[in-house]
């Protein structure tokens, strides 16, 4: 038993680091796992010998581990994983903006879409598996699937992961953030027709209420300046159009939250209790917890359908404005 809680501390230590003071990331979790792939192995033989109870759940483990699939699967999740980290950590900085946010998601996009090789991995995987096999650790084919079906699943994955993105950050998207850029640059006449289909307001609205907001002194980029735009009675009155536009782009998710909010869904769903629910239904659980009704597409809604998300939009706003904000501009 001595010899397992050494191994178990060994690997302990060679996951986290002494003194660091964050959690691993998913990302990091991952390319960690991968790196000390040999060393998990070796311990979770030891521990299926001699560890008693905790046996059969080591067992269970190396059993996953040994799968040449798993090595494959891991390397798949590492090379998808970092620029969606890189990402993320980019959409959590304090000093960017929507404009920026939406730049470097499209980059990561067509990062995932042009330069992910599944061959490449897949030869990566194959040379790092000599390296395991040499260290000691008994690797198996995985006799369930076969290397096509392997290859389908991957690229499914990644496809999945590419709709994720495109969805969240569409060009219709991209158009709504384009009015931080007008605000930013201060342009004399731009064009707001896209902005206000997608809005659902006035562009001759916008274009006359902009030819008196352009020339206010100051940064109107600023979190604070929007929200004063959006929330200020004076500001208001004197540019209603705006006010609104400015009041619905606010609400545009520019952080990770949405996605640590569906690990947290998907844990509370996916319990002890629950644990064999299939991933299509278990998603469908996701979906409707997540993501709640379904709102009708304005630019070819009824009259009656666009009063119902504007009222949806203004109780969004009003919760949002209740919340703790950063301080982001």
């Amino acid at each position: 038993m001595k010899n397992t809680e050494e191994a178990i501390n060994g690997l302990s230590h060679k996951l986290v680091q002494p003194g660091e003071t964050r959690w691993l990331s998913f990302e990091g979790s991952v390319s960690v796992v991968l790196k000390h792939y040999a060393a998990i192995c070796l311990s979770l033989e030891e521990i299926y010998v001699s560890a008693g109870n905790m046996s059969c759940d080591a067992g269970g483990l190396l059993l996953t581990f040994r799968k040449s699939s798993t090595l494959l699967y891991l390397h798949v999740l590492n090379d998808i994983l970092q620029p969606l980290a890189r990402l993320s950590k980019t959409l959590q900085s304090s000093t960017g903006n929507i404009a920026a946010a939406m730049t470097f998601a499209k980059t990561t996009i067509e990062a995932l879409r042009e330069d992910f090789n599944l061959q490449d991995i897949a030869q990566k995987c194959d040379e790092e598996a000599e390296l395991i096999v040499s260290a000691g650790v008994r690797l198996e084919a995985d006799d369930s699937t076969t290397k096509q079906q392997q290859h389908r699943v991957c690229l499914k994955y990644r496809d999945a992961i590419l709709r994720n993105l495109d969805q969240r950050f569409s060009d219709d998207v991209s158009q709504l953030c384009s009015l931080q850029t007008v605000l930013q640059q201060k342009e004399e006449t731009p064009n707001f027709g896209h902005v206000a289909r997608l809005m659902n307001v006035s562009a001759d609205d916008l274009t006359a209420e902009w030819k008196i907001l352009r020339r206010l002194p100051g940064d109107m980029t600023t979190n604070q300046s929007l929200v004063d735009l959006a929330v200020s009675t004076e500001k208001r009155a004197m540019f209603p159009t705006f006010s609104a536009a400015v009041r619905k782009t606010l609400l545009l998710p520019i952080g990770t939250a949405t996605v640590e909010r569906s690990f947290s869904t998907m844990n509370r769903i996916l319990c002890s209790e629950r644990c064999r629910l299939l991933p299509s239904h278990a998603c469908q659980l996701m979906q409707l917890s997540i993501e709640g009704m379904t709102l009708p597409d304005v630019r070819d809604a009824s009259d009656e359908q666009r009063s119902e998300v504007d009222g949806f939009i203004n109780r969004a706003y009003d919760s949002w404005l209740s919340k703790p904000r950063r301080g982001l501009d």
